[in-house]
Formats: C-alpha cells, sequence, structure tokens
C-alpha cells in the first residue's frame, strides 16, 4: 500500500505519515519502504531522525545538513530549502516527528506547496494534521489467538516468529516446541504484539525460560529494559518508550490519560466523561483530550463497527498509566477518588440493564453491551469488595444476575452473590433482597439445593420492606425453581397466584413465564391438553412482550408435546424452530436432546447419539443439572439408539458428537429434523 500511495500515478500522496505508537516499528518500516521506492526517485531519498532534536526552530537547519545544502545567511531556511528543491524529484523521509510536529509541518507545508517532485515519508506517533496527508496506521504484530492449541498454530504468527528471532540472536539453542509455543503465545499477547516490547523481552532469555518471563508479566515494564546500547535512549525501555509519548502532553491530557488506566478491557466516551471528569475538572473537554491521546497513539479506536465507538489501550500503555495514577494517589489521592467514579458507573449502568436482561425486545442490545463491559463490571465488584461497600457490591452482582443467567455465566455470578451475601449483615435492604433473587436464579440450573431457600427468603425480605412489586417477582422465582426441582405440591399453587398477580400487575411477559412452568408441570405428569393449552398460552404472551426466549422455548415445548402424542413430523417442525431462536447455552442442551430423542425414536439412531454427545459435551461445559423428568426421557430414548446401533456403535457416534462445536452441533440437529419432518434443512 504504501508503495502505491508514493508512487501510482493515480494515488500518489505528497504527505505520507506512518503512525501507531512508540516500539511498534515505524521507523523501520519506514526505512524498508525507503528502500523499496528509491529507484523510481532521480534525485534519492533522503532520512533525517529528528528523535534527537529538541529545539522546533533547528528543524530546517537539520534537514538542510541531511541534504548537504548550505543555505544563504540571508534567508529563511524553509525559503532556501524550497528553492533548493523546487526542481528536485525527492522523497524526504522525516523519522519521529510527533515531539516537533508544529515545526515539521509547518516546513513541509512550505516545500510541498513549492515544489511539486518532492514527497514525503513520514514517521509520528500523531499526524501533522495538513491539509495534503495520508495517515497509514502501523499496528502492532498479529499475535497468536487465546485458543491456539498447536504448535503449527503459533509458529507462523508474526508475533512469535520475532520472539524466536530475538530470542536466538542471544540464544542461539533456543526453539519453538511442543513445550513451550503456548508460553511465547501467552508472551506475545501481554506483550501486545509491539516489536520493541518482544525484542527486550526476548532478550532476557538469557537467564529467564519463557516461563519464568510470562511469570514477570504483572510488572513487565520493569522486565521490559536493557535494550541495545545502540538504539536511541527512549528505546532503551519500554517505560521511556511511552513516557516520551507521556511527555508531549498538555497536563489535562496527561490527567485524563492516567484516570483512563481504571478502564479494564476499553471504554466508551460517556464512560469516559463520566468517570474521568470530576467536579474539580469543570471545563475541560473530555472528548478533545481523548481525541489527541488516540492522536499520540496513547488510546486506540477499536474497530468493531458498533455505533457507539470504543476506545481501548495496549496493556503495556495501560500499565504505564496505573503508574502515573498511583503516583497521584501518593500526592492526592486521585486513585481511589477514581476508582470509586468507576465503580460507581458501573452500577449505573447495570441496575439501567436491569429490567431489560430477563426478556423482551431490548434483551440482546443489553447482553451485547454488558459482555463488552464485563471486564470493566469484574473490576468494579472487586473494589467494592475490597473497600468493603457491601450493599453496593450486592446491588451490582445481582443487577447482573440477567447477565450471569443467560450468557452462561451462573457459576462466575453466584460466586460474587454469595460472597457478597456472607460479607453482608443480615438486615433486609434492596441489595439483600435482590440478590437472594439472583442466587436462587443461578442455582436452578446448577442443581443448588439452596435455591429455593435463597428465593423464600427474597420474598421475606421484599416484604418486610413492603415492595409488593419486588416480592412478586421473588414469588414467580420461587414457584420456577421449587417446578424446575419437581416439588409441584408447592410449585403449582404458587405458580397459579403468580400469574395471576402478574396479570393484575399489567404485565403479560411475567404472567407468561408462571404458565410456562406450569405447562412443564402439566408435562411432566403427561397432561399432554393442559400442557399444550398452557404453552399455547404462554407463547402468545411472550410474543406480546418481546420476549425472544420465551418464544423460542415455547415452541420447545409444544415439540415436546407433539412428540408425547406421536406426532414426529409436528414435534421436528417445532424443534426446527425452536433451534433456529435465541436461547441461552443451557436452553440450547434442552434443544438437542429434545432432538436427539426424536431422532431416537423416529429411526435416525445414528444421528441421535451423535446429537446426545453435542448435548452432554455442552452440559459438561456449563455445569448444566437436568430436571429429573427431562433426565428420565433422555435415558428412556437413549436406550433406543443403543439397542439399534449396539454400544460399540453408540459410542462411536457418542464421541463424536462430543468432538462438534456447538454450530456443527446446531447444523446436525436441523438436518436430521429436515428429515424427521421430511422438508429440507434450513440454512444456518
Amino acid at each position: 500500500m504504501a508503495r502505491a500511495l508514493l508512487l501510482d500515478l493515480a494515488e500518489a500522496v505528497p504527505l505520507l505519515t506512518l503512525i501507531g505508537p512508540g516500539g511498534v516499528g515505524k521507523t523501520l518500516l519506514a526505512l524498508t519502504i525507503g528502500n523499496d521506492v528509491a529507484a523510481s526517485f532521480a534525485d534519492g531519498v533522503i532520512w533525517v531522525d529528528l528523535a534527537p532534536l529538541m529545539d522546533p526552530t533547528l528543524v530546517p537547519a537539520t534537514l538542510a545538513a541531511a541534504l548537504e545544502f548550505v543555505p544563504s545567511p540571508d534567508r529563511a531556511v524553509a525559503t532556501e530549502l524550497a528553492r533548493h528543491l523546487r526542481t528536485r524529484q525527492t522523497l524526504l523521509l522525516l523519522d519521529n516527528c510527533e515531539h516537533l510536529a508544529p515545526a515539521v509541518a509547518d516546513l513541509v507545508a512550505v516545500l510541498l506547496a513549492a515544489c511539486p517532485a518532492v514527497q514525503v515519508l513520514a514517521t509520528s506517533r500523531a499526524a501533522l494534521k495538513l491539509r495534503d496527508e495520508y495517515h497509514l496506521p502501523v499496528d502492532p504484530l498479529p499475535v497468536p489467538p487465546p485458543d491456539a492449541s498447536s504448535l503449527a498454530a503459533v509458529v507462523g504468527n508474526a508475533a512469535a516468529r520475532l520472539f524466536v528471532e530475538r530470542a536466538r540472536a542471544v540464544r542461539p539453542a533456543f526453539r519453538l516446541d511442543d513445550d513451550n509455543f503456548a508460553t511465547v503465545a501467552a508472551l506475545c499477547r501481554h506483550l501486545d504484539g509491539l516489536p520493541l516490547a518482544i525484542e527486550l523481552a526476548a532478550a532476557r532469555i538469557t537467564v529467564l525460560p519463557p516461563e519464568a518471563l510470562l511469570a514477570q508479566m504483572d510488572d513487565r515494564l520493569h522486565l521490559l529494559r536493557g535494550g541495545a546500547r545502540d538504539a536511541p535512549a527512549r528505546q532503551q525501555t519500554m517505560r521511556d518508550t511511552i513516557a516520551w509519548s507521556y511527555g508531549l502532553l498538555t497536563l489535562e491530557e496527561q490527567t485524563l490519560f492516567r484516570r483512563l488506566a481504571v478502564f479494564v478491557g476499553g471504554f466508551v466516551l460517556d464512560a469516559a466523561a463520566a468517570v474521568c471528569q470530576t467536579p474539580s475538572d469543570a471545563g475541560t473537554d473530555v472528548l478533545e483530550s481523548l481525541t489527541s491521546l488516540a492522536d499520540h497513539s496513547l488510546v486506540r479506536l477499536v474497530d468493531d463497527l458498533q455505533s457507539e465507538p470504543r476506545f481501548t489501550m495496549l496493556e503495556t500503555v495501560r500499565e504505564f498509566a496505573l503508574e502515573q495514577l498511583a503516583l497521584a494517589l501518593a500526592a492526592s489521592g486521585e486513585a481511589d477518588v477514581i476508582r470509586g467514579r468507576h465503580a460507581a458507573w458501573c452500577l449505573a449502568l447495570a441496575e439501567e440493564s436491569e429490567m431489560a436482561t430477563p426478556g423482551g425486545p431490548e434483551q440482546a442490545r443489553w447482553l451485547a453491551r454488558l459482555e463488552a463491559e464485563l471486564p470493566n463490571l469484574r473490576q468494579a465488584l472487586g473494589w467494592l469488595e475490597e473497600t468493603r461497600d457491601t450493599e453496593a457490591t450486592l446491588r451490582l452482582a445481582s443487577a447482573l444476575g440477567g447477565f450471569w443467567f443467560w450468557r452462561s455465566r451462573r457459576v462466575e455470578g453466584s460466586t460474587w452473590l454469595e460472597r457478597a451475601l456472607a460479607a453482608a449483615d443480615p438486615t433486609p435492604t434492596v441489595g439483600r433482597g435482590k440478590a437472594l433473587r439472583a442466587l436462587a436464579f443461578q442455582g436452578m440450573q446448577l442443581g443448588n439445593t439452596r435455591a429455593a431457600a435463597y428465593a423464600a427468603e427474597s420474598v421475606a425480605v421484599w416484604t418486610e420492606l413492603g415492595d409488593a412489586r419486588q416480592a412478586a417477582y421473588a414469588r414467580l422465582a420461587l414457584g420456577q425453581i421449587l417446578e424446575y426441582q419437581t416439588d409441584y405440591a408447592r410449585a403449582i399453587p404458587l405458580l397459579e397466584e403468580s400469574a395471576r398477580e402478574w396479570d393484575a400487575l399489567g404485565d403479560p411477559a411475567r404472567a407468561a413465564i408462571a404458565l410456562f412452568f406450569l405447562g412443564q408441570a402439566a408435562l411432566d405428569h403427561e397432561d399432554g391438553p393442559r400442557a399444550e393449552a398452557l404453552f399455547e398460552e404462554a407463547l402468545d404472551r411472550f410474543r406480546q412482550g418481546g420476549y425472544a426466549w420465551g418464544d423460542s422455548v415455547g415452541l420447545l415445548q409444544l415439540g415436546e408435546v407433539a412428540a408425547m402424542r406421536g406426532d414426529t413430523t409436528a414435534a421436528a417442525t417445532y424443534y426446527a424452530e425452536s433451534l433456529a431462536g435465541t436461547s441461552s447455552r443451557e436452553d440450547l442442551v434442552g434443544k438437542l436432546v429434545a432432538t436427539a430423542r426424536l431422532a431416537a425414536v423416529g429411526g435416525q439412531p445414528e444421528a441421535a447419539a451423535r446429537v446426545f454427545g453435542a448435548a452432554a459435551a455442552l452440559a459438561d461445559t456449563i455445569g448444566y443439572v437436568r430436571r429429573p423428568p427431562e433426565q428420565e426421557r433422555l435415558e428412556r430414548d437413549a436406550v433406543v439408539a443403543r439397542a439399534s446401533l449396539g454400544d460399540a456403535g453408540f459410542e462411536v457416534a457418542w464421541v463424536a458428537g462430543q468432538a462438534l462445536t456447538v454450530e456443527q452441533a446446531v447444523a446436525e440437529a436441523l438436518a436430521v429434523l429436515a428429515l424427521l419432518d421430511g422438508t429440507s434443512a434450513p440454512s444456518t
């Protein structure tokens, strides 16, 4: 691309600036480009290293010296340079411009206006901001993905290759092999793919093997030093490289930079303003300062095509920012203030999402937003725990209840909730009432025997607080859990009462949940007509409320009713529609099992065994515990498939199914359902 931008008649640009963070390899890339295109410039390529220059007034004179041109003492040097270069076809390679950007920009503007055959290739951590400037971002090297599980997946990666190359330069016997590839891959990820960081780390291989290097990554800036003696001083250590950019910022920009370090995994503009702009910062323009940080390659825009732009820091850069924040804590207590504001922002975000995440038309959007902010939410929970703000911890962990549940993070959610409840006193509070209900829900499909007790205690808390609506939520949860545990004697009256209660409160979708679980109870008792009527009524209400989850599981259960009465075609149609809908991984387990059972009794034993195996593998990864009636139906129909295939054949197909990805398992299920209902499988 750089060659085309400099040489192609249709695309050639007068000023091409390579922009990227310190240590990313801009200079080496620029020199490589310059060498590659040199033959196309009749008067050659002139390289000017501006890094040692601190006085901006000397920029024109430095270029003149590089050109071996002595300007007239009676005229401005820039004017003399324009006269000298006017008829020349030259590429000026101006390296390390960021600390002299205004002076460099002024000179380049004069030269480009007067010299039609002169082109400029610049390297900088920040743009020169000229009208004719074309930016070419220089990104860190690609790093091995976290799921790289083989030597072959790592050996061809650019960051890993650089690490091995530099390690062998100081320790020739070093090799990438089956024992160390995973560690080297993790090192490259921790080092953000930055060539300078990788080179500094690899230089330590003489005394620290890869495992020991990885253990040092919590203090990587201390580790990443001792660069080549002939390297510029600012590139002797990774800390100096970042400090060089930090020193170019205004005081307001430095303040924002260190405060942004409180975010983990990135942030949006509104979050940056809410957390980093304190009352004492009135008049500070966060957007302007953030733009400057991005211009200096200290903050990066995440290219995720979302409507709301998201920013992040490289981890090496963030560690430097955290050091600066810690220094500010020692001086003024600033760090604690900012961490508290970060936790408050996370709590406000979670509570804003609280009514949407259990279901409804906004569920998918909110679940995606919370997923993006999960590292920040975890950071906030940890801070609230550390500062013993138990009520805020309870509120945050419970506000995420729908997220924990639908994103199949129920074990993690339960852990946060249990710790928060254990740290809090038993006084009835809003946080306690919500946390008990959320913990009950997380435990329902994890086989937690105390789930019903948590829900019952939540009812008691809300009753004592006098909040009838919250008490209704807790009663509905208790009914669901008791039905899940097959305690029908207690569950059915509660669910019937809850359906009436939510109808009276004007919330048909909540009433639908109660009707759905009543339908499950009827199905468990093999009362097909009652189950079908309840599921159809629930499905209608779910659709009224925009509950995609309810639509999906309602279709699944109507398929169960059809299968119970022997209507394989109808059951297959319902299951296929359900598989195409929204669901958690726990619900997907149920859909796969239902499909496998139908295949087993429908004459497709091999496909049944594979889908049984896929469902079992998925259930194991999420700790899913089936309801006893579901387990009984699974075992009953699996026997049919096993009898058809024999034990050995069944096990072979089962193991093959366990190796399927989720996408492959769904495709397999849809294919067998198409056979069972006599249609073509829908595309996935």
